[in-house]
């Protein structure tokens, strides 16, 4: 907001992380993003940083401390990959999943694309939490549901 004096935004930050515009090998267009922050020398600009991943048991090490300061997952970049504009082979997002159990209590009609099939389940957990559930349902087990009062693994992050 323009004309704010609050201090919260001094702690503000600008993270690069790629140069989609460079038609180079990433470790260049990182390279190009650390000689650019430092020619800029800007104090919110902000290189993302990166580690070359040593394995498996480094992977899930990484992935425990991500989930510890609340972030989403760890995208993994084929060494010497060119930028896609499109989901690729080259990058892949890893997340941490979990999942629960709950009741089928109810469904809800589909609209659009699921018109005459379910929408979703009305579920509740253990706990008595209600919620509706959708995404990640096949048209199969929208055609032919899963009986109320069954229980149903939901995966979530």
């Amino acid at each position: 907001r323009s004309g704010s004096k609050s201090e919260r935004w001094k702690s503000l930050t600008y993270e690069l992380f790629d140069v989609p515009s460079l038609d180079r090998p990433f470790e260049d267009r990182l390279e190009r993003i650390r000689k650019l922050v430092e020619m800029k020398k800007n104090e919110y600009l902000r290189v993302v940083e990166h580690k070359l991943c040593t394995g498996k048991d480094h992977l899930e090490e990484e992935l425990k401390r991500m989930d510890g300061v609340g972030a989403e997952g760890l995208m993994l970049r084929k060494p010497n990959s060119k930028y896609v504009r499109s989901r690729s082979k080259t990058l892949l997002k890893v997340k941490t999943f979990h999942d629960c159990e709950a009741v089928v209590v109810g469904y809800n009609k589909g609209k659009g694309l699921f018109e005459g099939a379910t929408g979703s389940l009305d579920a509740r957990l253990e706990n008595g939490t209600k919620f509706n559930v959708g995404s990640g349902m096949s048209m199969k087990d929208r055609s032919d549901p899963p009986p109320i009062g069954s229980v149903i693994t939901i995966r979530y992050q």
